[in-house]
């Protein structure tokens, strides 16, 4: 096998190494979601970005969420482990795609300055929607200490499935974007794990509160370009 698609090693907490659970469930998939990334967006610099996820990425992801579910105080299940093989693969590729797409990037005229999982973001900067629909998935922090809330949806399935799940991602980042006041827009990320191709929507704050028929035509106007690609 190429040595590029050779995934570990891996260490348990005792220093001995190991195939983490879910391991041979996942490897196949995995290595699908290995590769460099065709970006459709409505905003050129994000367009232009160079996306490429690794063995290491792949690797050092799972090494962390390892080490995160036996450390003292575990927030959730490990990822390799979720539902199916491909189930947890996009998983794991989605959360890498968002690291890597937004850590480095300017949106609405802002540097992000970190990329946090929304359960994990101070409640003085993001408050959580107590129930029902929200967004959950990723919280952008500029500089200045704004906000831009990042709703990803990635799949093994095709655009068609992608296309589907618009209206629950602008559903979710309206929901959470109503209460958060001082986050200036959000962003949808919809990955084709199957042909590695990233269409980004990003939109200001009014747009989903106000105007979610417009950036629901918007996006499926992407997915469309990215179809044709």
């Amino acid at each position: 096998m190429d040595e590029e698609y050779l995934l570990g090693p891996f260490y348990d907490i005792d220093g001995t190494e190991f195939l983490p659970t879910g391991f041979d469930e996942t490897f196949e998939p995995l290595e699908l979601a290995m590769g460099s990334y065709v970006v459709t967006s409505n905003d050129p610099a994000l367009t232009s970005k160079s996306i490429k996820v690794t063995n290491r990425d792949l690797t050092a992801y799972i090494q962390a969420d390892w080490e995160r579910v036996f450390g003292p105080e575990p927030t959730k299940g490990f990822v390799m482990a979720y539902r199916s093989g491909t189930y947890a693969a996009g998983r794991i590729a989605e959360e890498i795609l968002v690291r890597k797409f937004f850590e480095t990037s300017t949106l609405f005229g802002e540097h992000v300055q970190n990329v946090q999982p929304a359960m994990d973001v101070p409640s003085d900067l993001f408050q959580r929607v107590s129930a029902g629909v929200r967004s959950d998935d990723a919280v952008l922090i500029t500089t200045e200490h704004e906000i831009v809330l990042v709703e990803s949806k990635a799949s093994f399935s095709g655009f068609s499935y992608l296309s589907r799940s618009v209206p629950k991602a602008i559903a979710q980042l309206s929901a959470s974007l109503q209460v958060n006041f001082n986050a200036l827009g959000g962003v949808v990320l919809l990955t084709n794990l199957q042909n590695r191709h990233c269409v980004v929507g990003t939109f200001p704050r009014d747009d989903f509160v106000n105007r979610q028929t417009h950036v629901a035509e918007q996006l499926r106007g992407l997915i469309q370009s990215g179809m044709k690609q």
